[in-house]
């Protein structure tokens, strides 16, 4: 039996009730609140589009549609990314991250049903999970109607029949923001002062009386507060050139109610780990892309799932992620002269080449006319 399972599944003997019971009656008195409870088209429903196509939901009474959901962090296999850049290399040119091109960096998390949960947490997970088919089969309908067509990128994945092969791709807030030129960045927390109390009057200290003194570095942090991004572990080497841009304290707590220092997340949010968090969707509509050279490119239909608030309510039994520093992509060489891409010659069509004409009569020579 894991470590999970004994403390999420054993019951407590002075209550009868497991942890996973209270994580049950803690989730069914959320209500509307929690993400299982909602359909598309009946609770929630599309903002009118941002932009080129960014958008966002609101429920009936046109409050932003923000819920809670409850569940296990998965593992990166599963699609998790705790990193400080992208899990895809970018082409050379796209590099290195500066603040201008990494503002879309978001971390990952690959929600999971939790281990061993009771039937009533499993079957709350799926229907949470199925609120994004409610939206996406309305999509659907509504690109037919348009004679529209898009590449999808999902949020929710599932790869077979059972509940544990559902994950629910959830993304972080932007690792990196650009504060506006009036901000300071990256800020740091007052250091609290304390009033020494009166000694007794013993030489010089007799005059002293009350004194404003410095008191040991505290470290109070509020949601807001911003940091360098070297706090992240992997925030190293030539492919980060950030000037102005920095992380930021979002209302991510541990199990103890602290908040989660950016430098903290590697280790906190691990494999495992069971968490309540607060999402929202957002979907990102891309038409008339083209590439860097100017050829059309498919239009393409984006869902995220974004956390706007998280609690840790069990750790979990995953070991801290530790992503590499990143490191630039080699940079082709050609040989002077060379051809940057060599192929195979057809050494029978080179030859029918070389040999044209030679078979052939010669073209007579063309007699002069007049004059000698």
């Amino acid at each position: 039996m894991s470590s999970i399972t004994l403390r999420r599944c054993v019951a407590d003997p002075k209550t009868g009730k497991t942890f996973y019971d209270h994580v049950v009656d803690d989730g069914n008195a959320l209500g509307e609140f929690n993400l299982a409870c909602h359909e598309f088209g009946v609770t929630f429903f599309r903002d009118e589009p941002i932009g080129k196509g960014n958008i966002f939901y609101h429920k009936a009474e046109g409050a932003p549609f923000s819920v809670n959901f409850i569940a296990e962090i998965g593992s990166e296999a599963q699609g998790t990314w705790m990193a400080s850049y992208p899990k895809k290399t970018p082409p050379l040119y796209k590099l290195p991250y500066k603040d201008g091109n990494s503002k879309s960096h978001r971390m990952v998390l690959a929600l999971r049903c939790p281990t061993d949960a009771p039937t009533e947490l499993a079957s709350t997970f799926q229907n949470a999970a199925a609120v994004y088919d409610t939206l996406r089969a309305a999509d659907e309908k509504l690109e037919a109607d348009n004679n529209e067509s898009f590449e999808i990128t999902h949020c929710v994945e599932c790869t077979g029949d059972s509940v544990k092969d559902i994950v629910v791709l959830a993304r972080l807030e932007p690792t990196y923001e650009v504060p506006y030129a009036n901000d300071t960045a990256p800020s740091t927390p007052r250091t609290p002062r304390r009033r020494v109390s009166k000694v007794a009057s013993t030489g010089a200290a007799e005059n002293a009386g009350d004194t404003e003194m410095p008191a040991p570095a505290i470290k109070e942090r509020k949601i807001g507060d911003t940091y360098p991004p070297s706090v992240l572990s992997d925030h190293r080497g030539p492919c980060f050139e950030h000037d102005k841009a920095v992380v930021t304290q979002r209302d991510y707590t541990d199990a103890n109610g602290n908040l989660i220092a950016p430098s903290e997340l590697y280790s906190t949010l691990t494999e495992g780990t069971l968490v309540l968090v607060t999402v929202y969707f957002a979907t990102y509509v891309m038409k008339d892309l083209k590439t860097d050279r100017g050829d059309p490119q498919v239009d393409r239909k984006v869902y995220h799932l974004i956390i706007d608030k998280l609690k840790v309510l069990d750790r979990g039994n995953g070991e801290p992620w530790d992503p590499p520093v990143p490191t630039m992509p080699e940079r082709r060489t050609y040989s002077p002269g060379a051809s940057p891409r060599k192929r195979a010659r057809d050494d029978a069509t080179d030859a029918a080449f070389n040999n044209f004409g030679k078979g052939a009569a010669q073209a007579p020579k063309r007699r002069r006319t007049g004059g000698r």
